[in-house]
């Protein structure tokens, strides 16, 4: 995919059945309206899936730069929902990519706030460091 072979030190392995990446993210519970972090894109094959629900914002976090074209195409078709980070997630406060100026969700004070996931593709050599963080 785009000429890229999946380095095993980042613990890479491609996703572009969407079929199955509709499985993970219907699984994952992502629905209309939503906010999600998803680690690792790569080439897009989940955020596509994600993408597909209706979800308000897309904050992708890819530490691997050869990732970020694929991903700008696809943000330039996502109607500003699709938000790039070209970043170590391992050093990244999610938090903090949600809190920022313009990104907080506009709810009234007595509305409920949308769900917020955080999703990606197994990434074996940060997940214990990932799920502890």
């Amino acid at each position: 995919m785009y000429r890229s072979r999946a380095k095993k030190v980042l613990s890479q392995n491609y996703l572009m059945d969407m079929n199955l990446t509709r499985k993970i993210v219907r699984g994952a519970g992502v629905q209309t309206g939503d906010w999600v972090c998803e680690v690792g894109p790569g080439p897009g094959g989940i955020t596509r899936a994600i993408l597909e629900t209706g979800c308000d914002r897309l904050d992708v976090v890819e530490i691997d730069q050869r990732f970020i074209p694929p991903l700008v195409h696809l943000a330039e078709a996502a109607d500003d929902r699709l938000h790039i980070h070209l970043a170590d997630v391992l050093k990244t406060n999610i938090g903090d990519l949600w809190g920022k100026e313009g990104a907080e969700p506009s709810v009234q004070w007595s509305d409920e706030p949308p769900a917020m996931h955080i999703i990606g593709n197994s990434l074996f050599n940060i997940a214990s460091p990932l799920f502890t963080k």
